[in-house]
């Protein structure tokens, strides 16, 4: 049997990334893989996937790495230098492990990943299967990355079509052309229906907008606040709260959108409820789902909010234009045309009637194309190969 480690660099909590690679090992299990998933045991994401019988090789990255790209470009030649070093042991130490677990294929989440683990892959004489989701176009070391990566990989897994010229740009694309593979991820469909269970507590005299995410600037929450001011302001005989689900990441951006409430008077229509286990519950509670992110690949919370049919407005980011059609089930709205969302937003809050025809076809929609099997077979088949 095919031995496949799957390596997600720094999960933080059961997040996007690490519900994915969970489901992604899922669906590989049912393609009769033996999958091992390399990380910390003291992280959420290795637990969970310890409690749903995966085998376990500890693996703890080294902490130094754990750094943004932006502060490693503002690094003086010493601090690189000391950063560079890191890298190499952890990838020395990735080669480690890999040869002992007896691996045979190695997937890595991410450029971040690829550089922390990638030339240990290669060491261990592990062909790699690279999965990116949104990666911001690299330039300097980053560029250099990108280069490093699509010539030693295998395979480089995309969530959406135009992933790889926003990712690596024309020239590169076209090189490495017979390895990129855009693929729309699957969702545990099943096991989110199970998880969604509505709460009783629900009042149907307000209409419930929400978003999911880490309170940040990428994920733009206060342009959400913003059309959703305007729109409740043209509102006659309904009322309407918005929702935030998902933890600080940057406390001065929450401190603005509450100045922002404030300064609008619509404080009492919001609601910070941090981070939630039940979050597919809240989802399922409520009415539309916003999603004005600056970039993104194709969101769990998008996929998960469309099969239960929850109407979404989207931006154009990342590969949300392919999932989303316009007026059918969803939208998905370039973020210059802010009067569009409000008028949209608007439009879904008093009407019920399309909120459910929408919410069918999305739901219609996630069934036929974010199938958790179509999406295991397709991917296993990267490490059935020779």
């Amino acid at each position: 049997m095919t031995r496949v480690a799957l390596y997600l660099p720094f999960p933080k909590g059961m997040t996007g990334a690490p519900r994915r690679t969970i489901a992604l090992a899922e669906a590989l299990r049912r393609q009769h893989l033996h999958v091992g998933i390399f990380g910390n045991p003291q992280t959420p994401f290795v637990q969970e996937a310890e409690k749903r019988g995966f085998e376990i090789v500890r693996f703890e990255d080294t902490r130094d790495l754990e750094v943004p790209y932006s502060s490693v470009r503002s690094f003086s030649a010493l601090q690189l230098v000391k950063y560079l070093g890191s890298i190499a042991r952890n990838n020395i130490e990735f080669a480690r492990r890999a040869r002992a677990w007896k691996a045979d294929k190695i997937w890595i989440r991410s450029l971040r990943g690829f550089a922390f683990s990638g030339l240990g892959a290669r060491l261990a004489g592990c062909p790699v299967t690279l999965d990116l989701d949104y990666e911001p176009a690299g330039r300097g070391l980053m560029a250099a990355l990108s280069f490093l990566s699509l010539s030693l990989s295998r395979q480089v897994v995309l969530q959406y079509g135009a992933a790889a010229r926003e990712i690596f740009g024309s020239r590169l694309t076209r090189t490495f052309d017979k390895r990129l593979y855009p693929l729309i991820p699957g969702i545990e469909i099943e096991t989110i229906e199970k998880r969604a269970v509505p709460s009783s507590t629900r009042s149907d005299e307000k209409v419930i907008i929400v978003q999911v995410g880490s309170i940040s600037r990428r994920k733009n929450q206060l342009f959400s606040l913003e059309v959703f001011s305007e729109a409740v302001n043209n509102l006659k005989g309904v009322e309407a709260e918005i929702h935030f689900i998902g933890d600080i990441h940057d406390l001065p951006y929450k401190e603005k959108m509450l100045l922002f409430a404030r300064d609008q008077k619509i404080e009492s229509h919001v609601r910070f409820l941090g981070w939630r286990e039940n979050s597919l519950g809240l989802v399922v509670n409520s009415d539309v789902m916003l999603m004005p992110s600056y970039n993104e690949g194709v969101p769990n919370a998008v996929q998960e909010a469309m099969l239960l049919g929850v109407p979404v407005v989207a931006s154009t980011a990342g590969g949300l234009p392919e999932i989303l059609d316009n007026g059918r089930t969803g939208w998905s709205v370039d973020l210059s045309e802010k009067d569009v969302w409000a008028q949209v937003l608007q439009k879904l809050i008093e009407d019920a009637a399309l909120r459910s025809a929408v919410g069918a076809a999305a739901t219609a929609f996630a069934r036929d194309h974010f199938s958790m099997d179509e999406w295991g077979v397709k991917y296993s088949a990267f490490f059935k190969s020779s």
